[in-house]
Parts: C-alpha cells; sequence; structure tokens
C-alpha cells in the first residue's frame, strides 16, 4: 500500500466535509446551517442544552452508583454456557474430609479413623440430607447374597449349575478343607462362608456383571464383589458408603440438600471441629465458588484496569487532558449502568463490560467516518453479537440482545454528553486537515488475502476444542485435580432419567435402562452407577423362577449339607450362602430394595418433577473426541443421556460449523450496514471480506499457539471480526471519495480494544485469559486488513464492475 502525505489539503468538494469531528462542529457558538441538515442531529441539540444535558448525565450516575452502594449480586455461573437440560443437579453438594491445619503429625491410621469419625458425626446430625456415594458395603453384600440367584445372567446360572453337580461340590468342599488348614488362611480375603463352592468366580463374561468388571459405584466393580470395599479412582468404598483415598488422608461424602453449599458447608465445618478435621467444598459447587469469588474480589478492579488502559491510550493520542477525561467520564458511566442493570455480575459479565469499554470508544473516535453521520460503524459493532441468538449457549443468547443495547446507550453517552461537556468547559479536538491518500494495490491485497483464508480453513480442521462443561479457575485447580486423581471426576458424569408414576414403577424402568447402560462398560464408559442393576425385571421374574425350578436347588442344597457334614463342617455355618442360594431372601423387586436396608442409598438417584425419576449416573470414558454413547434399551426404546459432557461432545462436532454459520451471519449484517451507509456493493464486500480475513488470521494464529477455541471466546472472535469491517469500511470510503485517510484514527480505536484485551489477557485467570487474547491479536489484524487488504479488493471491483456508489453523501453532521 502507496501513499501520500495530504495534510493541509483542502478537500475536494466545494462545502467543508463531515467526515471527521472537526472543532468546529464542536465549539458552543457553532451556527447552524439555514438548510436543516442538522435537524434531528443529537450533538447540535446537546450543544445547544449543554447543562441539562450534564445535569441529566450526572443524575443517573448517581441513581447508578446509589443502585450499587452495596455492590452488585455476584454469581460464579460456571454452567452459564450450557444449555439447561445438560447442566449438574444442583442439590447435590461434595465435601471432602482432610486433616486440619493445626492438626499433630500422627499415624495414619489415626487420621482415617478421624476422618471416619467425623464423616459419622455428618451422617448422624445430618441424617435427613447425607446419602452414601456408594452402597455400603455390609447392606451390599447382603442384597446381593440374597437375591444372586435372581439376578445373575442365564449363562452364569447354567455354570453355577453344572459347579453343583455332587462330584464338583464334593471337591469344591474338600479345597476348603485344605485352604482352612492352611497357615495362610488366616490373610486372605476370601470369605468361605458366604461362597463356599467358589461359584461367583466361576461366573464368567455373563456374570461379571455382578462379580467382575463393571467398576461400578452402586454396582459391581472389577476383581470385587458388590459387597466389596473398592470405590472408583483409587478410592475405598466405607461401611458407611463413603469413599476413603487410597492413602487414607481424605475422605468424600455427598450431601443432597436445596439449602446453599456454603449453608451446608458452614454446618459440616462446625460437626467436624472436634475431630481436628478440616472440610472444603469440591466439585461443580466449589468451582462455581471460587469463580463468584474472583468475581468479587477483581471482576471491578478488571473493569478499572481496562479504563485505566484505555485512558492510557486516549492521553496519549489526543494529548488533550479535558477531551481524555470527557470520554473516559462518558465510558464509566455506561459501564456503571450496565453494571447495574444486570441481574448479576459473573465471570462472563465481567468480560463483556472489559470489551464494552474498548469498543465504545467508536462513539468518540468514529474517524474515519463509514458515512456522513457516522451511525455504521456504531451499527456494525452493536449488531456484532445478534448471531449468537442462534446459538446454544444460554449466557451469550442473552448478551446477544443486551449488548446491542450497551454499546446504543455507550454511543448516545458519547455522542450527546461530549459535546455537551465540550460546548461547557471546552477541550475538543479537531482532526480536520490531517490524513493521508491512499493508494490501494490490489494484487497484492488479493494475494494476502487469499494466504491468510487458506490458512484459515487449515486452521479450522486443526482447533483444539475447550469445551463449555470446564470453567478453570485457577484457585481451586489443585483441589480439583486430586479429586479427579483419587475419587472421580464429576464433570465426566452424566446421567440418566428413568420415570415412572411412582418410585417402584420408576426403579423398575431404571432396571431396563440400567442394563442397557451397562453394555457401555467398558468401551465408552468407565463406570454405571445406579440401582437399576440391583433389582431384577418383572419380565424376567417368572422366567428364572422356571429356570431355578429346573435347577432343583432344594436337592441340591440339601446334598451340599450332607457333604459339608461328611467333612466336618457345621452346615449351619454356612446358613447364609445356602439361604441366598434357595432364594429365600424374597425377590429383588423394587418395593424390596425401597423398604430394605438400601433404602438410604436410593434417595441419591431418586427425585421427583411431577413424576418420579430415578437417576443413573454414567462416568464417560477419558476420550473427549467421542460422540455420545447411542444407547437402546431392551425394548427398542431410546435411553437419553445428558449432562454437562454430554453438551460438551455434542457441541464439539457441530462447533466448527456452527463458528462458520455465526461468522456468515456476521458478514452479512455487517456488509448490509455499510451498504445502507454508502450505497456502494464494492465498499461492502470488501468490508466483508476483510472481516473474513481478520477472523481466520485470528483462528489460524490460535492453532499455530496452541490455544484451544471454544464457547467462551465467540463473542470475542465477533466483536474483532466487527472491528475489522469498521476499519475496512472507513478505509474504502476514503479512497472511493479520494479524501484523506486518517489513519490514526483507525489505529487509535483499535488501541482502545487492545487496551480491554490486554486487561483481561494480564488477569493470569484461565475464564478470561482466553478471550483478551483474542482481542488483543484481532485488534491489531483487524486495523491491517482494514487499511491494507480492504482497499486493494475494493479496488479490484471498481476495475472490474465500476463505480457503483451514489452521487456525493450530504454534508450532515454527526
Amino acid at each position: 500500500m502507496a501513499h501520500r502525505r495530504a495534510r493541509g489539503q483542502p478537500p475536494t468538494n466545494a462545502a467543508r466535509p463531515c467526515w471527521y469531528a472537526c472543532a468546529a462542529d464542536v465549539a458552543a457558538d457553532a451556527t447552524p446551517p439555514t438548510d436543516g441538515s442538522y435537524a434531528i442531529s443529537l450533538s447540535r441539540w446537546a450543544r445547544q442544552r449543554p447543562r441539562r444535558v450534564l445535569a441529566v448525565w450526572l443524575v443517573l450516575a448517581i441513581a447508578a452508583l446509589v443502585w450499587l452502594r452495596a455492590g452488585p449480586r455476584v454469581e460464579g455461573a460456571t454452567e452459564a454456557l450450557l444449555p439447561l437440560e445438560h447442566r449438574a443437579p444442583d442439590d447435590e453438594v461434595l465435601l471432602l474430609l482432610g486433616p486440619a491445619v493445626d492438626r499433630a503429625a500422627g499415624e495414619p491410621g489415626d487420621l482415617t479413623d478421624a476422618l471416619v469419625a467425623a464423616a459419622g458425626t455428618i451422617a448422624e446430625r445430618m441424617a435427613d440430607e447425607r446419602v452414601p456415594l456408594a452402597p455400603p458395603v455390609g447392606e451390599a453384600a447382603g442384597w446381593f447374597d440374597a437375591h444372586a440367584m435372581w439376578l445373575i445372567g442365564d449363562d452364569a446360572l447354567a455354570t453355577i449349575a453344572a459347579r453343583m453337580s455332587d462330584a464338583s461340590m464334593s471337591d469344591a468342599i474338600g479345597e476348603l478343607k485344605a485352604r482352612m488348614s492352611s497357615p495362610l488362611f488366616g490373610v486372605a480375603t476370601d470369605e468361605p462362608r458366604r461362597d463356599p463352592l467358589r461359584l461367583y468366580g466361576l461366573l464368567g463374561a455373563e456374570g461379571s456383571r455382578y462379580a467382575a468388571g463393571n467398576d461400578a459405584v452402586g454396582g459391581p466393580r472389577q476383581g470385587a464383589m458388590p459387597g466389596g470395599d473398592r470405590g472408583p479412582g483409587r478410592s475405598r468404598v466405607t461401611a458407611a458408603g463413603d469413599l476413603l483415598a487410597a492413602d487414607g488422608s481424605a475422605l468424600l461424602l455427598l450431601v443432597r440438600s436445596r439449602r446453599g453449599p456454603q449453608v451446608v458447608l458452614e454446618q459440616a465445618q462446625r460437626l467436624v471441629a472436634e475431630h481436628g478435621v478440616a472440610v472444603e467444598l469440591v466439585g461443580g459447587p466449589r468451582t462455581e465458588q471460587a469463580a463468584a469469588t474472583l468475581v468479587h474480589e477483581r471482576g471491578l478492579q478488571l473493569i478499572a484496569l481496562a479504563l485505566a488502559g484505555v485512558t492510557a491510550v486516549l492521553a496519549g493520542v489526543l494529548r488533550r487532558v479535558r477531551a481524555t477525561l470527557a470520554i473516559v467520564g462518558g465510558l464509566a458511566t455506561v459501564a456503571l449502568a450496565t453494571v447495574a442493570m444486570l441481574p448479576a455480575l459473573d465471570p462472563w459479565s465481567v468480560a463483556i463490560i472489559v470489551f464494552l469499554l474498548g469498543f465504545s470508544c467508536e462513539g468518540a473516535l468514529h474517524l474515519q467516518r463509514i458515512s456522513a453521520r457516522g451511525w455504521p460503524a456504531a451499527a456494525v459493532l452493536a449488531t456484532a453479537l445478534l448471531p449468537l441468538l442462534l446459538s446454544p449457549y444460554p449466557a451469550w443468547q442473552a448478551w446477544a440482545w443486551r449488548w446491542p443495547l450497551a454499546v446504543a446507550a455507550g454511543m448516545i453517552v458519547l455522542r450527546v454528553v461530549l459535546p455537551a461537556i465540550h460546548a461547557v468547559v471546552g477541550g475538543a479536538v479537531s482532526w480536520e486537515g490531517r490524513g493521508f491518500a491512499w493508494r490501494a494495490m490490489p494484487g497484492l491485497a488479493l494475494f494476502a488475502g487469499l494466504v491468510v483464508l487458506a490458512a484459515g480453513a487449515w486452521s479450522v480442521s486443526s482447533l483444539r476444542y475447550r469445551g463449555a462443561d470446564r470453567v478453570h479457575v485457577a484457585a481451586v485447580a489443585a483441589t480439583q485435580q486430586r479429586l479427579i486423581d483419587e475419587f472421580y471426576d464429576p464433570a465426566a458424569l452424566v446421567r440418566a432419567q428413568s420415570r415412572g408414576p411412582d418410585a417402584a414403577a420408576a426403579l423398575d424402568r431404571a432396571a431396563v435402562e440400567g442394563r442397557a447402560l451397562a453394555s457401555l462398560v467398558p468401551g465408552e464408559a468407565v463406570r454405571v452407577d445406579g440401582p437399576g442393576p440391583w433389582i431384577a425385571r418383572r419380565e424376567d421374574l417368572e422366567r428364572r423362577r422356571a429356570a431355578l425350578a429346573e435347577l432343583k436347588l432344594p436337592a441340591r442344597l440339601e446334598s451340599l449339607r450332607a457333604i459339608l457334614e461328611a467333612r466336618g463342617f457345621r452346615s449351619d455355618a454356612f446358613g447364609e450362602f445356602l439361604r441366598g442360594a434357595a432364594g429365600d431372601g424374597g425377590l429383588p423387586t423394587a418395593d424390596a430394595m425401597l423398604q430394605g436396608p438400601l433404602g438410604g442409598w436410593l434417595r441419591r438417584y431418586l427425585t421427583k418433577d411431577g413424576d418420579v425419576q430415578v437417576r443413573t449416573f454414567v462416568q464417560l470414558g477419558p476420550d473427549v473426541e467421542a460422540g455420545v454413547p447411542r444407547v437402546r434399551a431392551p425394548d427398542g426404546s431410546g435411553v437419553t443421556l445428558v449432562g454437562p459432557a454430554v453438551a460438551a461432545r455434542i457441541d464439539r462436532q457441530r462447533f466448527a460449523d456452527w463458528l462458520g454459520i455465526w461468522a456468515l451471519c456476521q458478514l452479512w449484517l455487517g456488509a448490509f450496514v455499510v451498504w445502507l451507509g454508502t450505497r456502494s456493493l464494492g465498499v461492502a464486500i470488501a468490508s466483508a471480506f476483510a472481516t473474513l480475513v481478520t477472523q481466520c488470521a485470528v483462528l489460524a494464529l490460535l492453532t499455530m499457539l496452541r490455544v484451544p477455541v471454544g464457547p467462551s471466546m465467540v463473542p470475542a472472535l465477533l466483536l474483532v471480526g466487527a472491528s475489522a469491517t469498521v476499519s475496512a469500511g472507513r478505509a474504502c470510503r476514503a479512497i472511493d471519495l479520494q479524501r484523506p485517510l486518517f489513519a490514526t484514527g483507525i489505529v487509535v480505536t483499535s488501541l482502545c480494544q487492545l487496551a480491554a484485551g490486554a486487561a483481561l489477557a494480564a488477569s493470569g485467570e484461565p475464564v478470561w485469559r482466553p478471550l483478551g487474547l483474542v482481542v488483543v491479536v484481532g485488534a491489531v489484524i483487524a486495523s491491517g486488513t482494514g487499511l491494507f487488504v480492504a482497499p486493494g479488493v475494493c479496488a479490484m471491483l471498481r476495475r472490474a464492475f465500476g463505480r457503483d456508489h451514489a452521487a456525493p453523501p450530504s454534508q450532515e453532521a454527526p
């Protein structure tokens, strides 16, 4: 791009141009023209009544301050980008018990005993809310022993029938006697009274759902009976159903409560204080709390830091104290009013308000103007986030319509209050007569644009994705990692909802769907956690009753009694096994479980929303790029999984496509607004091309820097695209009308945007840093494409199709 200096050159038109703010426009004694071109000018109206405007402005600012005198309401909103149906249950609070800071060092066993005792105190005093994370070991073992013959598969039942022949039982009892005679029998982990024939070790693949192979909390586990003590991860299940870390230094328990997590935490801390144990929140509630604390402590500071950065940019460029203070005062009022009008301040709102400070400078620095009145640039910025109305992210859907209102408020304040301030105290800055005459270089512009577009196409297929299911807050990173390492990853848990008119019917349905979900292990899921596999389906009971009748169990068990007596054992010592094998424990139905010892464990899974629902939790595998598992129940109906991980997997599969749709929507909106302001199709197309080049360049740079892209970055990408549209429209229009292009005006608005992005990037917080990085990089690229790429493309279109704009525009004021 070549250019020549044009400072001081008279404009080509006879009338004074109004394509940048002039000192004469802001002078208090400016005389209105007689042609009525100022009839609807807000700036002109403000200069005629400056004191009234300033009075209203001050009243509104004071009202916003009074509204916020106690501070804005703060939320963590860690799931604000997730669809409502995929959010984690809001009534579950995970508590992690560990040693208190002032606890004296002692034996590891002492700490474990203190943790178990503290958990027992919480279970006793919060009996209505505390629920086991896993089936209590004794109750689970008793349930399985009593109903094993009703629960195992048909193939496993055939294996057991072969094992219960007289010869096989005699050999098994002989082996048992030999084992019991060994001096090492005392340290063995098996329980011969529960399984003298070692049947459960012979169940094979079919029976492994209950004796091995499922690794589930609330269900069978690899290498252990359901009544065993293995938990998810490296943890163990305590007798009460809590999870104990492998080294015994931490214990995880669950509380289901409609009270706030902080209220639950404070009560738990009071209850365990005497045990020398500390309690802290973990999982989703902890991240939510940490995010809210972050916003409370640093949200307003970050907004103030962004405002200070914008102030530094304006002071360095304008070199006018009064002009700088006037603009900064207007921006501060806009930010204050936006915070006051929000229902709550959260991390996403803080980021958008910071962006508002940088991008709203357009209202005071609309240089060069795309049209005489200067409204197209404001309209492009105001409509930048409208495509997010099509997105599945609730937070961005809300900001899709809040952003235009906030930008409109910012533009009105800056274009009404600033002229009033200048009319009262002076300090207006004139850019008249400054600028360069730019000459486009179409060949170079087209080559550079095509290279960047190719890089963008490559980057789309190479982008690293970060879903909305994980909001990273630095303050809790270590605690959350320990939860994942020692116990399990709550973010990977998804759930299926089995419905019924009552609890028994819902459990019967869960029995059907739970067995279908168990088929996901170990391929697509790590474990299945739910009560369904613990009860028999109604349609299977009669068939199993007939199968058990064919085994002639009473006769087989009498023969076993005789063999035991003959080998010197008392048969009564094996009564637990004999009763369970005979089926004397009753049927494993939903009603039996509800009324049995596992009823307390069931409270975690039962919910009521009109009808009764039974939750079945599924921990998905670590392959985040895998699709959502498709599960069908035996009756052919689909089993729907919901949860943060499901939402992230769905979004991952379609994110690139939707990102293209949002970008195309923005291209169309921006080009349409530019066309309305210029009536030039060439300028509109060149602006759209510059926007696409900018977004492709940003994506390519993020890919090379290995920065993950996800839902949280979408507003920043759209905003830098809008900035490119504005800068391209200005440059093309200046060349189109053969007017001097004040390049500093384009650069200074980008510097304001860069200052806002730099505030977020410098925060050091994972939730804010990527958004700031996108704006920092994008603001620089947007200026470059606007100044160097768009004019060349516009010139090519002129050569190919001729000039398509209307007559020279009117000399309207801004």
